[in-house]
């Protein structure tokens, strides 16, 4: 259980980090909308500065300064499209960390199961009552005079085990798979 434990806090982990990635994503992604609209705003106020400039209608001052806001915000939109890049990359990269994760979660359940079922069948194989009927019904298989005498184990099961084993209908096996799944947290 600790194996299939561990896998699920692992996938769960990576999955929590991927939501985080995800949502500065969107911050990052929204920043950048909005700072590509201020770079076309202050871009477009730059250019009618430089024409009144032309015109003697603006100072080399006001010129200076549409230029300096132009580079500030191009810079500050820089930066928000390398983040954007980053975490882009990021959630590639954990992609590939989930799907591995996902992957040791399958393996880890599988075995959770295999191993939970040989447990079963280990009591099962133990139980000392069982094991003497089965063992008194293969004596009387072996002596009922119809068969040639034998004593083989395999035979009698292949011939007769549908007729001691109990009968479940689908549903009863689904309602303990789902019971069995609750019980042991198999999501």
């Amino acid at each position: 259980m600790t194996d299939l434990t561990t896998a699920k806090n692992d996938c769960v982990n990576l999955q929590q980090q991927d939501h985080v990635l995800c949502t500065k994503l969107v911050s990052a992604e929204n920043d950048q909308n909005s700072q590509l609209q201020e770079r076309d705003s202050v871009t477009a106020n730059r250019d009618a500065t430089e024409k009144r400039h032309i015109m003697d209608q603006a100072s080399d001052a006001e010129v200076a300064a549409a230029q300096q806001l132009c580079n500030t915000v191009e810079a500050k939109l820089a930066t928000t499209n390398r983040r954007v890049e980053l975490i882009k990359a990021a959630r590639i990269e954990l992609a590939s960390k989930i799907a591995t994760a996902t992957q040791s979660l399958k393996i880890a359940r599988s075995e959770f199961c295999i191993s939970r079922r040989n447990a079963i069948f280990n009591e099962i194989q133990n139980d000392q009552k069982l094991k003497a009927k089965l063992l008194e019904a293969l004596a009387a298989f072996a002596l009922n005079g119809h068969i040639p005498y034998t004593t083989d184990r395999a035979k009698f099961f292949e011939m007769f085990a549908r007729d001691f084993l109990p009968e479940f209908a689908e549903s009863q096996v689904l309602e303990a798979a789902e019971k069995f799944r609750k019980v042991n947290g198999l999501d």
